[in-house]
């Protein structure tokens, strides 16, 4: 994970106030809260049309959580250029580091290493340069950033990225493992019973995952725990490390709580299917070298 789930800083004000005087039109806060960009570039591109635009910097925000890098990229330059004609300086800096992520994002690793060393030094510039540093294979960079990244939600989920991308998947697992303990026991006071069962819960868990996961009684209760957890889409982060482990059962299962959730998923539901697949691969093998 690179950039924050956070919107820009400079738009928080126009956000919070209604985009209109009409309380029947719609406000860039509702879509935004839905995480409905489409709707949200929409009533943007129209406020741009008649001028009356609010929040510009939400435009190129809204255009990298779609997917348009290089439109993203556009919105970026341009409001760069805007303040260097103004000569004002660079909005905090944060604007050459979201052109260093639409650069990253487009694979064009030079130009995005040359972006984000214009930016300031912060968690962001450092989880960039930690990716960077892993495409362009400058180890000795990687184990350096790696020292220097905090113990923030963003720093480890990026950090399990790397080790997935490096088919580290077991540390991968570890650390979602953790992200998801911790904010399952943070919704109860420590000294509450519900933090004493879920604390236990979770240990045993723990003590779950590290077995081969031989039968449906394990399965079932790994199951039953995960469904106590927040930041669900994690568990499609695990169901993807155990199946690159050829963990095809527990993947499946994992990620059934992902699609209780979200059933409409369309990649969630390709994944299971594949997964079915491979489970079912996988028993015919076992089953032909028992007969032999």
């Amino acid at each position: 994970m690179l950039l924050s789930r956070i919107r820009p800083s400079g738009d928080k004000n126009a956000i919070s106030r209604s985009d209109s005087e009409d309380g029947n039109f719609p406000k860039l806060q509702d879509f935004l809260e839905k995480r409905d960009f489409v709707g949200a570039l929409t009533l943007l591109e129209f406020q741009r049309s008649i001028n009356q635009m609010k929040s510009p910097g939400m435009i190129a925000y809204c255009c990298f959580h779609l997917g348009d890098y290089k439109r993203a990229l556009e919105e970026y330059e341009q409001m760069s250029k805007a303040k260097k004609e103004n000569e004002k300086e660079l909005e905090d800096s944060t604007i050459c580091l979201n052109i260093a992520c639409c650069y990253f994002s487009q694979g064009m690793y030079k130009e995005s290493l040359e972006a984000a060393e214009k930016g300031s030094d912060c968690s962001l510039k450092t989880r960039l340069l930690f990716h960077l540093a892993h495409k362009m294979d400058n180890e000795e960079t990687v184990q350096a950033l790696h020292r220097k990244l905090e113990e923030t939600l963003e720093n480890q989920l990026s950090l399990a990225s790397i080790h997935y991308l490096r088919q580290d998947f077991q540390n991968s697992i570890d650390i979602y493992k953790r992200i998801l303990l911790d904010n399952s026991l943070g919704m109860f006071p420590e000294e509450s019973p519900e933090f004493e069962k879920m604390s236990m819960s979770m240990m045993s868990l723990m003590r779950l995952f590290r077995s081969k996961f031989t039968n449906d009684i394990e399965i079932a209760f790994i199951k039953r725990m995960l469904d106590e957890r927040e930041y669900v889409a994690l568990n499609v982060y695990v169901a993807l490390c155990y199946h690159r482990l050829e963990y095809f059962d527990v993947s499946q299962e994992v990620l059934a709580v992902y699609l209780q959730a979200y059933p409409g998923s369309a990649i969630a539901r390709i994944f299971d299917r594949a997964t079915h697949s491979d489970c079912i691969q996988e028993r015919l093998q076992r089953k032909i070298s028992n007969h032999f």
